[in-house]
């Protein structure tokens, strides 16, 4: 319940400050929209460069197509934004409860943090399925469980459809 009143607290924080800014995209808004128009097949610029299909485009499809270009990626970077608490909470949760809250607290709620907001939100979708890997590299040293083994595939196997410069890191570590 704590860490919902978190997340709830940190999500409405960025949806404020990303929505207050009308046409705010930050970096790599412009990219991530034409890597949306490339995978709807109308991508008439050529000014995009390709991408896997997740890299936005069909991540970010649902919410420019429902909410608009404007408020879609701006509800869309807010949300991806939150993806790196999930390893952070289930890494310190074993030190405890009031541990795991001030850690996915300190994460979520210190701006310092949030500033891939403007630099882009792929690093950060694809940063909380690396740490998650590595938190299920970790349980599995103590245990063998067919439900971690297949949380590390997923995780590994959605890093490189995600960001590039992620997958660097994956094969690396």
């Amino acid at each position: 319940m704590a860490l919902a009143l978190i997340l709830t607290a940190a999500l409405a924080l960025r949806l404020f400050l990303v929505l207050t800014h009308d046409g705010y995209l930050g970096v790599d808004g412009g990219a991530y929209l034409l890597a949306v128009n490339a995978v709807l097949g109308n991508e008439p610029t050529g000014a995009g460069f390709p991408r896997p299909p997740l890299a936005p485009g069909w991540l970010l499809v649902p919410f420019v197509q429902t909410l608009g270009v404007d408020i879609g990626y701006k509800v869309w970077s807010a949300l991806a934004s939150l993806a790196p608490v999930l390893p952070v909470y289930l890494f310190t949760r074993r030190l405890g409860v009031a541990p795991s809250l001030f850690a996915a607290g300190f994460l979520l709620l210190d701006l310092n943090h949030a500033e891939m907001i403007v630099t882009g939100a792929l690093p950060l979708i694809a940063f909380g399925l690396l740490g998650t890997a590595w938190w299920a590299m970790s349980r599995l040293v103590e245990r063998w469980s067919w439900g971690l083994a297949g949380i590390l595939t997923i995780c590994i196997g959605l890093i490189p459809w995600v960001n590039q410069t992620t997958a660097g890191l994956a094969i690396v570590t």
